[in-house]
């Protein structure tokens, strides 16, 4: 009732002055803890201070000493509002198989009304990149601010990352990565050769035109390439596709391999963000090297599936170590609230809290290109968080949310179920 009780107070507020949290500031590398003074106007970059700012005219000022300041999470792959029911086939979009469906756009499916997204702010998450599933290919993520009605309202980067997914549980494994090379190169083909693809004057190809120059994008670097994908070798295969060596881990993995194996180099423009990899600490130089990030399951403590079968709990430590960029994800929809906890259980793992949360923030930020989201410094989009603890700890809870510099209602569907059948005294 506390929180509600201050976001309210917020909302009617022309800006706000939060004074003495203790506050995960921006800084290299994974960021810093220390007190602070915050200035939050609506559609206003943030204005932050290690030193007290003078009272701001009109803005409420609230004390926030005791409480906890960080900018809001980005969860980096979720179909939140792309699928309202977990489960149920008639509330999501999916393509079996090794289908190619390169040209859907998420932002074109996103539900900015679904029951998941209020419970997701909550939970303290302020923008999600929202991936569509199913296929080989299963079309262009799209970046949105949890926040309004429309799709006009929260979508903003459009064409986030073209989602593909090359682990065996979605069609004939030793296939994927050719076929998945194939698509690309025809679509960089494609590009080059339009002109006379439209007279009728090309070879034939085994795809349409939205779907080539989705590919293409990808292709040549202009979006990035999101890649579910398990096993060391396979990610290996796809590293070679720009050209790149396969190195081991740093602490003690295997020595340099040969890099002129089949496919070295034919698509050396290609921006790649590795999903899920358990086994990608086995890489972990060349991942380093070639500044991939990977989005980790922080829950995964060990094998899941026979492809990753040297998965282990500490993966993102061990990534962080090498010098990979790591991000978390709760790769969830409804569950997506859990991404602080994700956050938690890889300190558990062997993360610090200011890297866990670099994780969570800035790390997806930059391998998005989101601009200054993710980041509590001035000058930056005012996503913000005020907990009432340690964000990381189950027991801990957000008493305040802004987007874009807005209040924003912490009511959602599960507090108007909790309080409806609540038993009264």
């Amino acid at each position: 009732m506390i929180a509600l009780a201050l976001s309210a107070l917020l909302s009617a507020a022309p800006c706000t002055h939060l004074t003495g949290a203790r506050c995960y500031l921006a800084a290299e590398p994974f960021g810093r803890f220390a007190p602070c003074d915050v200035l939050i106007a609506p559609h206003e970059p943030l204005t932050v201070s290690e030193s007290p700012l003078a009272d701001a005219r009109d803005c409420v000022r609230e004390d926030a000493r005791g409480r906890w300041l960080t900018p809001g999470f980005i969860e980096s792959f979720t179909q939140l509002g792309l699928t309202e029911i977990d489960g149920e086939p008639a509330t999501a979009n999916a393509l079996p198989g090794l289908g190619i469906n390169a040209a859907f756009a998420a932002a074109d499916g996103f539900n900015p009304l679904s029951a998941a997204i209020g419970v997701s702010v909550a939970g303290g998450i302020t923008t999600a990149v929202v991936t569509p599933h199913g296929g080989l290919v299963s079309g262009r993520a799209a970046a949105v601010r949890l926040v309004g009605r429309l799709q006009s309202d929260a979508v903003f980067a459009p064409f986030a990352g073209l989602a593909v997914d090359l682990r065996a549980v979605q069609g004939p494994h030793p296939g994927a990565l050719h076929r998945l090379e194939a698509a690309l190169l025809e679509g960089v083909w494609f590009r080059a050769h339009r002109e006379a693809w439209e007279r009728g004057a090309s070879r034939p190809l085994t795809l349409g035109a939205t779907d080539l120059e989705a590919l293409a994008a990808a292709a040549t670097g202009e979006q990035l390439l999101l890649a579910q994908i398990d096993r060391a070798a396979d990610i290996e295969a796809l590293l070679r596709l720009r050209g790149l060596p396969s190195r081991g881990a740093a602490d003690g993995g295997p020595s340099p391999t040969a890099p002129a194996l089949g496919g070295a180099g034919r698509l050396p423009g290609l921006r790649m963000v590795l999903v899920g990899a358990p086994e990608a600490w086995l890489v972990a130089e060349s991942l380093a090297l070639a500044k991939v990030p990977v989005i980790v399951d922080a829950l995964l403590n060990g094998p899941a599936t026979l492809e990753s079968q040297n998965a282990r709990e500490d993966h993102a430590a061990v990534l962080v170590r090498a010098g990979v960029p790591v991000i978390l994800s709760s790769f969830s929809n409804h569950n997506a609230r859990t991404l602080r906890h994700v956050a938690g259980n890889a300190v558990r793992a062997g993360l610090t809290p200011e890297q866990a949360l670099h994780a969570i923030t800035r790390a997806p930020a930059h391998a998005f290109g989101l601009g200054r989201r993710g980041e509590l410094s001035s000058g930056a989009v005012a996503d913000v968080v005020l907990w009432d603890g340690d964000p990381l700890e189950v027991s801990s809870a957000a008493v305040a949310v802004f987007i874009d510099g807005e209040p924003v209602t912490l009511t959602n569907r599960q507090t108007l179920l909790r309080d409806r059948y609540r038993p009264r005294e």
